[in-house]
């Protein structure tokens, strides 16, 4: 089966990158997600894919790791 990927992921700033990149084995530190995170800095679909990758329970979406799409979503609770 083809994996099918929205539209917006053909113009994201990661498209050529590695993808192992943005699936670092240590999302806590802060050296396994620099070099993803300043691509994401650099993205036109930044936020489409932050969108995408809230549901996600592994890799940096959006620019964010996992656990700081978990904080994001603690916190968007808690001013709700």
């Amino acid at each position: 089966m083809i994996p099918v990927h929205p539209e917006w992921m053909k113009r994201g700033a990661c498209l050529n990158v590695n993808p192992a990149l943005f699936f670092p084995h240590r999302e806590d530190l802060i050296e396994d997600t620099r070099e993803a995170k300043a691509v994401c800095a650099t993205c036109r679909v930044c936020d489409e894919c932050l969108v995408f990758g809230m549901g996600e329970r592994y890799g940096i979406w959006g620019g964010l790791t996992a656990n700081d799409r978990k904080a994001l979503k603690r916190h968007r609770r808690s001013v709700a």
